[in-house]
């Protein structure tokens, strides 16, 4: 039963990249120097960044899910993203806080 349900999730994950890279989705979201908030960024924005496909901007978008980011680090916590990728996106994202004081 468990092989089946994983068979299953890896179908429609595959499915599902093959869907988004036929309508040109991933990859195109973004300009080139375009900053993304991690607490906002959709999976589309996310899967376009460098080093970040479909499934780990999915991944992200879990966490993100359980609790907001609060620092960029905090993506190394994201499975599947280490020091590597970490330092590829990491000018390409940031966290934009909840309520900004009031600018004066």
């Amino acid at each position: 039963m468990r092989k089946v349900f994983r068979k299953t999730c890896v179908r429609a994950v595959v499915l599902s990249a093959m869907l988004w890279g036929s309508l040109g989705v991933a990859g195109s979201a973004l300009g080139a120097e375009e900053v993304l908030d991690l607490n906002q960024a959709s999976v589309a924005e996310l899967s376009s960044l460098p080093g970040i496909g479909l499934v780990r901007a999915q991944a992200i978008v879990a966490r993100r899910s359980e609790m907001r980011f609060g620092r960029v680090e905090e993506l190394l916590d994201v499975p599947g993203i280490g020091d590597a990728v970490f330092a590829g996106l990491q000018s390409r994202v940031r966290i934009v806080p909840v309520n900004p004081p009031p600018s004066r």
